[in-house]
């Protein structure tokens, strides 16, 4: 269709560069804009801190944007192939070592070491506005390790770089569950648990929140959990069988009228008269 190909249109290929930095780029300098405006920008460390930070997101999100389009393509390929694909859970806390950085991105660094060839190869100008998605790729591997290193994050952090307010100011929601947590447990203190079951405000709040999930072979599942909770107790069940029954509306709601009607010797018994005593005393 073409006698001269590749054909090459430089003005097409800056009217799109120029509109997609707008599209990308121009949202976060009008919330800069506005953090003046509004006079917030304290909370994000000033407006010189927060304008750098800017900067700083922006340049990381150029590394990170073509390595996440890499990534994302090759797990609808594998899905495409029947491949085998596991989303297991991210794990913030390990720093990424060069052994593991290479392994795991040298297809896209041969990728785009590849595409950058063939783009010299074409014309200098075509190299030159691919290089915001060849550059990354080739650069995968450092940028996976430095970015993953827990004393970078420390030095922006004491340098008041990529801050947010919840770190200048801690939120009193954190504060709250901080101290629930640190604090002993006391024998006349009801458990979330104990709450949701028993006090009828808390567990019409859950029962809002829940879902029906007693679907096939679950329903069978759900049902003995219950049985054992209101039988045993809360010790008879995992952490994993108590977060099920906590999001399933008609165990809530078995729960519930189960509890009430257990003996006083039980251990629901012994909760409903904790709640009692609790209740006298407010």
């Amino acid at each position: 269709m073409f006698p001269l190909w590749p054909e090459w249109r430089p003005e097409w290929a800056l009217g799109l560069a120029l509109s997609t930095l707008g599209l990308l780029f121009f949202p976060k300098f009008l919330a800069i804009i506005d953090a003046v405006i509004h006079r917030f920008t304290k909370d994000f460390g000033g407006s010189f801190r927060l304008f750098c930070s800017v900067m700083l997101e922006i340049v990381i999100s150029v590394l990170l944007a073509p390595l996440r389009m890499w990534a994302h393509s090759r797990y609808v390929v594998s899905a495409l192939l029947n491949v085998s694909l596991l989303w297991a859970g991210q794990n913030r806390t390990e720093e990424t070592g060069w052994q593991e950085a290479l392994v795991t991105q040298l297809p896209g660094m041969l990728v785009g070491g590849a595409w950058s060839t063939f783009a010299w190869s074409l014309d200098t100008m075509f190299f030159l506005w691919s290089l915001p998605v060849a550059l990354p790729l080739i650069l995968a591997a450092p940028t996976a390790v430095y970015l993953s290193r827990n004393s970078l994050g420390q030095a922006l952090r004491k340098r008041r770089l990529l801050l947010i307010p919840e770190e200048s100011k801690t939120m009193a929601l954190l504060e709250d569950a901080v101290w629930y947590r640190s604090r002993e447990p006391s024998n006349s203190t009801l458990t979330p648990l104990e709450q949701a079951v028993l006090r009828l405000d808390h567990n019409r709040l859950h029962l809002a929140l829940a879902w029906d999930h007693r679907h096939g072979s679950r329903k069978a599942e759900l049902e003995s959990c219950v049985a054992r909770c209101l039988d045993q107790g809360p010790g008879a069940l995992s952490r994993s069988e108590m977060s099920q029954i906590a999001r399933d509306r008609q165990s809530l709601c078995a729960m519930h009228e189960g509890a009430w009607r257990a003996p006083p010797d039980s251990f629901w018994g012994r909760s409903i008269a904790r709640l009692s005593a609790q209740t006298k005393d407010t």
